[in-house]
């Protein structure tokens, strides 16, 4: 299933998919109800059902692989194995890996095991109140049994752009952590399978590039098979066309795309070059069309992110659903450059605030970061009265980072960001995408993260959040050197970046690479794939005319900062969106 709602309570359960036309999103209800479980949900047509065989119901929620050291590893598991597999031994879920929540329910015991996958990058959030029990992939869902809104994790998600706790809006219902194990009967018992930071910390052996490009190889492989009629991202940059290299190099039968306006980069040199390598390729023109429904898409993208996402990502929700109509399997390059290469940019994973107060471990107080952007009369709540308890959080984080710098040294940040940050952002991307198309990502596979991460190329990561180019045109190498061994036509074409990746492997053009670099940077001012300023104010204008009645946020002076924003024709500011898109989601019950 993609959505899903269950519940373990005596007290009376109303389906929440009712409401919902399953036509929209290729897809058929389904319904189980036996005493005191209650399990609601929608899944794909031609995706995976849940099954009932004996005294067990079970599904998948998400993709799921085997492991590459098993037999037949590149066969599409089955659920029924699966399902016999843990029922066996629960430790068997080792075998397996991709972005999965496992839902094994026993129905005559009424005992339920939810089991989250090693990299945790799926959301599905549980809650507990007395005997009754709640799991779902849905905010939303959990809002019909809890609607008390925990006003920590508002201060969290101005300040950091999620929650740094596990903690959700909601008051006592929590995510999931990469690698989970939670059982319930009538108590709640929580275990681990898998950390993170255990694949870091001690090398193994010397980086083989040829035993990684067959790894990446394999990781496609897999994720190829795992639906129908599968498309492949196909930007301007380096992670979708290193995709598109092994796909080419092995026959595939794919379509690819991308997302952007016409002529722009974003779409204009993928089907450029498309055109020249008789490839097939499906641009989505962010167009009248797009700019007509954005309202409708940006208020979409808040509810299926749980608040979490906010306007600007409309962009998503208004291409996939273009693409639903011919594919529900999507294959990207999702937090490939992130594990690939150093990080430099300070962006939603990882903002100037989360950067400053536990990387750097500033003294700075968070009350004050809090009120040199909002003032306390934003807030319907006094916000004091969550400040100490705030501080315990972050005092607690940092704690924790330190930990991670003692142990890990210059790899603490990454390992970080996989647990929580990498989850928080691409995770969400993925949550909100889900209602169209599975999102499968084969540069976030454990089989690969692990070799990669056992080698001496972490290395490559002591570079994180130094501003030099150099670095970063090193750490593209590795694209270019997967592309020759694939496909070394895709080498000789430029990226959006001006040069061609090819370029990078060569010593004699590589003193080229900045001149083409800077170049392209010049030739393309002016030419943006998004206006999201004229997008948003779009949104912003629309939220003037509706009317808001939760009280978390001050509505008044919510819309006056608003007015002044558009009236004085301010620079595009996200904090603003932001805001509004989170008082959209609160006021969305």
């Amino acid at each position: 299933m993609f959505d899903f709602f269950i519940a373990f309570t005596d007290k009376d359960c109303k389906n929440p998919f009712l409401s919902i036309y399953p036509e929209e999103f290729n897809s058929s209800r389904f319904e189980y109800k036996q005493r005191r479980i209650h399990v609601f949900g929608l899944y794909r047509n031609n995706g995976l059902k849940p099954i009932l065989i004996e005294d067990y119901l079970f599904f998948v929620y998400g993709n799921i692989f085997k492991r590459n050291h098993l037999k037949n590893s590149d066969v599409k598991p089955n659920q029924a194995d699966i399902m016999k597999d843990i029922i066996v031994d629960l430790k068997n879920v080792s075998n397996y890996k991709g972005n999965f929540v496992l839902i094994l329910i026993n129905t005559k015991k009424e005992c339920i095991t939810i089991v989250n996958s090693q990299l945790g990058i799926k959301h599905a959030y549980y809650y507990q109140s007395g005997k009754d029990f709640y799991v779902s992939s849905s905010l939303n869902y959990l809002r019909l049994v809890n609607d008390k809104i925990d006003y920590n994790t508002i201060l969290q998600y101005l300040l950091f752009t999620y929650s740094i706790n596990g903690n959700t809006f909601l008051n006592e219902v929590k995510f999931f952590n990469p690698g989970e194990i939670l059982e319930y009967s009538d108590k709640l018992y929580k275990s681990a399978y898998y950390e993170i930071r255990n694949m870091f910390g001690k090398i193994t052996s010397k980086f083989d590039i040829t035993e990684y490009i067959r790894l990446f190889n394999k990781s496609i492989e897999q994720k190829y098979f795992f639906g129908e009629n599968v498309y492949a991202s196909f930007t301007g940059g380096f992670d979708g066309r290193t995709i598109i290299s092994y796909l080419l190099k092995s026959g595939k039968d794919f379509n690819t795309y991308s997302f952007g306006k016409k002529n722009g980069e974003n779409t204009f040199v993928p089907q450029t070059i498309s055109e020249k390598l008789d490839i097939k390729y499906t641009p989505v023109y962010l167009d009248e069309d797009y700019e007509k429904a954005y309202v409708e898409n940006a208020i979409k993208v808040i509810n299926y992110s749980d608040g979490l996402s906010f306007n600007e990502r409309s962009n998503y929700i208004y291409s996939f659903s273009e693409l639903s109509k011919s594919t529900n399997h999507i294959i990207s390059g999702l937090i490939g450059g992130e594990t690939l290469r150093p990080v430099h940019l300070r962006t939603d994973y990882m903002n100037q605030n989360y950067y400053e107060v536990f990387y750097e471990n500033t003294k700075k107080d968070l009350g004050s970061m809090l009120k040199s952007k909002y003032s306390v009369e934003l807030f319907g709540f006094r916000v004091n009265d969550f400040m100490e308890k705030l501080k315990d959080i972050s005092d607690k984080k940092k704690k924790e980072i330190t930990e991670l710098k003692s142990n890990y040294h210059y790899l603490f940040y990454l390992i970080d960001l996989m647990q929580n940050g990498f989850r928080m952002y691409y995770g969400t991307e993925i949550h909100y995408e889900r209602y169209y198309c599975e999102n499968l990502t084969p540069y976030y596979d454990l089989d690969l993260l692990e070799y990669l991460y056992s080698t001496d190329y972490v290395k490559i990561f002591e570079n994180a959040f130094k501003h030099n180019r150099v670095f970063r045109w090193k750490g593209q190498k590795i694209y270019a050197k997967i592309i020759e061994a694939n496909y070394p036509l895709l080498n000789i074409y430029p990226v959006d970046r001006g040069y061609p990746p090819g370029y990078l492997l060569n010593p004699l053009k590589l003193p080229a690479v900045p001149f083409l670099y800077y170049r392209r940077k010049r030739s393309r001012l002016g030419r943006p794939d998004f206006t999201e300023s004229k997008w948003s104010k779009t949104f912003l204008r629309d939220y003037l005319e509706r009317n808001y009645s939760n009280g978390i946020l001050n509505e008044n002076y919510l819309k006056e900062m608003v007015k002044k924003y558009l009236d004085d024709n301010i620079e595009h500011d996200t904090s603003i969106t932001r805001l509004v898109s989170l008082q959209t989601w609160l006021d969305s019950k």
